[in-house]
C-alpha cells in the first residue's frame, strides 16, 4: 500500500443521493486515512459538507490537493468505479465482494449531524400507523433528461439508458411530460393498494405534483397521512425546502417509512433511503448496475437488513 497517509480524492458530485453513494464508497476503501476532497456547492446540492456531517480530522474539505497526499481521481459518484479506482491506487487487495458489505455498512452509519436523525425519528414516531408508506416523486429534471438521453440514442449518438426498460425509455421520451407524470401517478395508486398500504406520505419538490398525484391516488381509495393520524401534532414541521439540510431530513425520514415507492427506477435518492433505513421498494428492481453487482457480489440486494456490523468484513 502507498505509505503516504492522506488521500486527495476528486470527490463527488450531483445531486444528495449520488454524493452519500460516493462518500459512503470511498470512505468504504479506506476506513482508517484521512481523506482530502473537493466538494461542490451548486444548484443541484446547495449546501457545504459539514452542513450535514459532524466534523471530523478523515473528512478535510480542500479543492486541491496538497504536496503529501496520494491522489485518486474517480467517477463522481458509481460506488465500483469508486472502488476499482482507490483499489487500483492504493494497491487495496479488495475484493468487490468485501467492498460491497463495507459499502453497505458505511452507507447506513454515515456520521450526520446528531439533530438529522432524531428529527426524522421524532417525525415517524409522530404517525399512528404501521404500515406508513412513503412516495418519492422524482419530477424536476427526470423527464427531459430521460428525453434527451432517448433522442440521443435515436440519432444513434449514445446507447440506450439501462436505467429502465425499453418501453420506459421511449415513454419517458416522446411522451408529454404531463401524460408521463398520470401514467406514474396511477401505477403507484395501484400499487399502494395492491400491498393494502393503510397511509401514505408523499415526498417531492414540486407543488404541482404532491396536488395531481393526491388527486389521483385518492380517488384509487388510498388515503394520505393526515394530522389526524398523527400521535402529537406539535411533531408536525415542513420536510421540503431548498436547503442541502432540508435535502436529507426528507431523504432520512423517507428511510423512517414501513416501505418505499418512487415513481421511477432512476433515482438515487430514494434508493439511498431503502438503504439506510433497511426498507422494500414496492416499486420493480432498479436497474442501476451498482444494485445489481451488490445483488450478484453477496446474494442480497443492496436495501436487505441482513447488511449489519456483524456481517461487514474487514480488511
Amino acid at each position: 500500500m502507498n505509505e503516504a497517509k492522506h488521500i486527495w480524492w476528486s470527490g463527488p458530485i450531483g445531486g444528495l443521493g449520488n454524493r452519500l453513494i460516493a462518500i459512503a464508497a470511498a470512505r468504504a476503501c479506506v476506513p482508517d486515512r484521512p481523506i482530502n476532497f473537493h466538494w461542490i456547492n451548486d444548484a443541484s446540492c446547495p449546501g457545504e459538507f459539514h452542513d450535514l456531517f459532524k466534523a471530523s480530522p478523515d473528512w478535510i474539505v480542500s479543492p486541491t490537493p496538497s504536496s503529501n497526499c496520494v491522489m485518486v481521481e474517480t467517477h463522481p459518484w458509481e460506488p465500483f468505479s469508486i472502488y476499482e479506482a482507490f483499489n487500483d491506487r492504493l494497491a487495496l487487495g479488495l475484493s468487490s465482494a468485501e467492498f460491497s458489505h463495507r459499502f453497505i455498512h458505511t452507507l447506513r452509519t454515515l456520521p450526520f449531524k446528531d439533530e438529522f436523525p432524531q428529527h426524522a425519528k421524532v417525525w415517524r414516531d409522530s404517525f399512528k400507523s404501521d404500515r406508513l408508506t412513503g412516495v418519492h416523486l422524482r419530477r424536476t429534471d427526470r423527464a427531459e433528461l430521460h428525453r434527451k438521453q432517448f433522442r440521443a440514442f435515436l440519432l444513434r449518438k449514445q446507447g440506450l439508458n439501462r436505467e429502465l426498460p425499453f418501453y420506459l425509455n421511449a415513454m419517458y421520451g416522446l411522451l408529454p411530460e404531463a401524460i408521463v407524470h398520470q401514467y406514474e401517478n396511477v401505477t403507484i395508486g395501484m400499487l399502494l393498494r395492491k400491498h393494502q398500504t393503510h397511509s401514505y406520505v408523499l415526498f417531492s419538490d414540486s407543488a404541482a405534483s404532491v396536488a395531481a398525484f393526491d388527486g389521483i391516488v385518492q380517488k384509487i381509495g388510498i388515503k394520505k397521512a393526515s394530522i389526524s393520524d398523527r400521535i402529537d401534532n406539535s411533531a408536525e414541521f415542513a420536510l421540503r425546502e431548498t436547503s442541502l439540510k432540508g435535502a436529507l431530513l426528507e431523504l432520512l425520514c423517507l428511510a423512517q417509512c414501513n416501505t418505499i415507492v418512487q415513481s421511477n427506477r432512476a433515482s438515487t435518492f430514494s434508493l439511498v433511503a431503502a438503504i439506510i433505513g433497511a426498507k422494500p421498494i414496492l416499486t420493480p428492481q432498479t436497474r442501476y448496475p451498482f444494485w445489481q453487482t451488490i445483488e450478484a457480489q453477496t446474494g442480497y440486494m443492496a436495501n436487505s437488513p441482513v447488511f449489519s456490523v456483524t456481517n461487514t468484513k474487514s480488511n
